[in-house]
This record gives structure tokens, sequence and C-alpha cells, in this order.
């Protein structure tokens, strides 16, 4: 039988002892909680697998082969996981040492899940548990290996969280490390939600940069309001990219394992005609554009946040006005089969309909351009957000109804200065079709 939960150990990262005034020590920059737990593996997992959000990683399923039965169950996580969001409540309940019927009892307890949820994710993760167990049981290892390998880095991190502390206003945090099965070679990826980190450990490529980018997100997001103004008052720039463009200027950008560095990642973006619509590559620039900014701050004893954001935000706006010249014509697209769309109408940044990812439509979309709303019956993300009932060409109780008579669904309009396509059908498999064989689309 699996191990429930291991706490493998505290870290406490300090370059050197600190004191106050009155000579009591205070608490050192960084201090990691390590956890190797089947609760958090299990969601994460599953989560991973559900596929619920655009930033969910690919090599889960390319891993396990998904039945039907599979589909569905990860169908009504998807469905929970939209509804509550990064941070909203799910990773505070499963990222736990707990063991699976105590952490969805708590989160009950604590308001972060109602008990139709919770019985919904307790049959979610049983039905996938004999699977993701083995894949837990067969990493454990590996997993143990890293926590040991960051031991060794002890006098490096110190380094980076005297350097990040300092920048951060001398910022003192303590981060619980969930340590995550992957069965990659190479692909993985890592996370800082709902004041925990996740990481991937992969058989090869090096995680440690990575882990790195994660923390410099925990502290950075310690200034998430003085961030958010920031953002708010610079054309095109949000707290995501502001945020994820400081933590790629550190990793990969002046951390980075071999191979895996960020001057790589852009060279691969450009060759692959990535524009900044797609979120990665805006990372990827954007943190390039950052990295000689950041390296000066961090080796800057009197520089802090607040001296460097100016600067980042300048960055920002050189790196918008130099892309503005060559980003070709692009389609967006909200809802499902966004795979065989981009097959049709070529550049297509995908979203969900969601009213976070509407806003970021129409902040990145040029006048002109295609917007397609995509909807099935039988796929959970087809809501359409307050707010943005104008965009349909028709009001969806009268979509809704054409779909539930087994007819699809093909209009045209404009809105917003964009060209609106909606295409509908009752189940995911015949919307593929209607993409495939519409003429509202460009060939």
């Amino acid at each position: 039988m699996p191990t429930s939960w291991a706490l493998i150990g505290v870290l406490a990262i300090a370059a050197r002892p600190s004191t106050l005034d009155d000579d009591r020590p205070t608490a050192p920059p960084l201090t990691l909680e390590f956890h190797v737990s089947r609760t958090a593996n299990l969601f994460h997992l599953v989560d991973q697998l559900s596929n619920w959000d655009t930033y969910c990683h690919a090599q889960y399923r390319e891993h396990f082969s998904l039945s039907d039965d599979d589909a569905r169950a990860l169908a009504k996580h998807a469905a929970i996981r939209r509804a509550h969001g990064w941070g909203g409540g799910l990773e505070q309940t499963f990222y736990t040492t707990d063991a699976l019927d105590a952490a969805i009892a708590r989160g009950v307890r604590d308001g972060r899940l109602t008990e139709a949820e919770s019985k919904t994710e307790a049959e979610v993760l049983a039905h996938f548990a004999p699977r993701i167990d083995a894949l837990f049981d067969a990493e454990r290892p590996r997993l143990d290996a890293f926590r040991k390998r960051i031991d060794e880095k002890s006098d490096d991190l110190a380094s980076f969280a005297a350097k990040i502390s300092r920048f951060c206003h001398g910022q003192r945090i303590t981060v619980p490390v969930y340590l995550i099965a992957n069965p990659s070679d190479v692909s993985f990826g890592g996370g800082f939600n709902g004041e925990r980190l996740t990481l991937e450990v992969p058989h090869v490529s090096d995680a440690f940069p990575t882990f790195l980018h994660e923390l410099m997100h925990a502290f950075v997001n310690t200034e998430e309001q003085k961030l958010k103004a920031a953002a708010e008052k610079t054309d095109g720039l949000d707290f995501t990219t502001l945020s994820e463009g400081i933590a790629y200027a550190l990793a990969p950008g002046i951390y980075h394992g071999e191979g895996s560095d960020l001057d790589t990642e852009v060279a691969r973006d450009v060759l692959e005609k990535r524009t900044m619509d797609d979120s990665y590559a805006r990372f990827h620039r954007y943190g390039l554009a950052l990295r000689p900014l950041l390296r000066e701050a961090l080796d800057d004893e009197h520089a802090t946040l607040d001296s460097f954001l100016p600067r980042a935000l300048d960055a920002w706006k050189v790196l918008c006005a130099l892309e503005s010249v060559k980003r070709p014509p692009m389609t967006f697209s909200a809802g499902p089969a966004y795979v065989p769309l981009s097959r049709r109408v070529g550049p297509l940044q995908s979203f969900n309909h969601s009213a976070d990812h509407y806003r970021r439509i129409l902040a990145d979309a040029r006048p002109g351009e295609t917007l397609v709303l995509l909807y099935a019956l039988d796929h959970p993300d087809r809501a359409v957000p307050p707010g943005f009932d104008d965009l349909m060409p028709r009001p969806w109780s009268e979509i809704e109804g054409k779909l539930r008579a087994g007819e699809t669904v093909e209009l045209t309009g404009n809105a917003r200065k964009l060209h609106v396509v909606l295409l509908a059908a009752p189940t995911v498999k015949a919307l593929e079709k209607v993409i495939a064989e519409t003429r509202t689309l460009s060939p």
C-alpha cells in the first residue's frame, strides 16, 4: 500500500545568523517545509489530467491512457476547478499532509468545498487512485533524492534567499513545498498557488532552476498589490505577465540548467513563430528583457522592487513597440475543440469561457481580428461570463435550445471591433465536425 504522506524535512535558509537589537534571533529569510504527500499527488495529477486550464502540463495525459469513463470523471473535476480557479481553495484543501478523507473533510469545514463538491472530488480521485498510486510509489525514490539535493545546495539557497529577501524589502517567508511524481524524462513544471509550491520532478531535466523560479513567485507575491497597481497603469500589461516576467528573468534567465536557458526558449519561440499572444512566449520575451535589469538589481545592495519596477515597466513598453511591427493577424477562441480549430485558422490563441480569459482576449486582440466562440453541451466549459453577452451573435438561451434539439449552430457577427464566429454542437465530437466543414472560417 502507498504511504499516505510523509513530512520529509524543514530547512531554514539563512546566509548567517541574524539578530534583532535585543539579541533575539530573527526568522531566516526563507524556511522550506518539504512534503511528499499521497493526497497532494492524487489531486495534482488529476488536476493536470483534467486540462481545465491552458497552463496544465501535458506529460500526464501522454503517460496515462484515458478511457471515456476517465474523460467523464475529469470533466466533473474540471467544472469544480474552474469555479474555484487558481488559489481559490482547492490547493489549500489538497496540498496537505492529511490523508485524503481528512483533507476533504477539512476542506468542507473550512468552507473551501461544498458538500456536493467534496463528494464529487472524492469519487473522481478514488477513480484514478490505483494508477496514480502506482506512479507515486515508483517515483518516490526520485522525490526523496531531490529533497536531499536541496540539502546539498543549502549554501547556494542561502545566497539566493538573502538577495531576494532584500530585493523584496526584507520579506521573510515560509514555503510549503510539495514534490510531485512525474513520469517524464524532460517535461515538468512547477507552481506557486494558494501559498503552496508544487514541483514535478522529472527523470533527466534539472528541476532546480524551476524550483528557484517558483520561490521567486513566493517572495514577489508578498508585493502582489504593488505589482497589480503598477500593471494596471501600463497598457497591455497584467499582474500575471509582470510576475512571470520577473520569475523567468530569474530562472531560467539568471539561474538555468544546461540547455534550458532563457535564450534557448526565446529562440525556439521565434523559430516556431510564436507571438506574444502566446502566454509562454510573452513570459519568455519579457523575462529576457528584464534579465539584465534584475541581475543588476539583485547585485545592488540598495536596490529593491520599488526601484526596479519603473525600469520593468519601461522594458515592457519597449518590448511591445518592437513586437507590434511583426505580429501576424491572430484568431482567438474560447471553449473546447481548439486543436482542430487551429488546423483551420492558423495562428490561434485559445482560452476558456471565463471572465478573466475574456478580458485577456479583449486586451490582446486587434480591431478586425476574429474571435471564435465554441460550445458543446457535453463539455462543462460552456457558460457565457457575465458582462460579455454582447459578444454572442444570438442569445445563449436560443442557441442552447437548438443544441438540445440535436441541431448544430453556425453564426457570425461583429462586436467590440472584432469579427465573431460562434460554432456550437450537442457534443464535442459533433463540434469538431462543424469546425472541419464550416464556411464561416477562412480556409
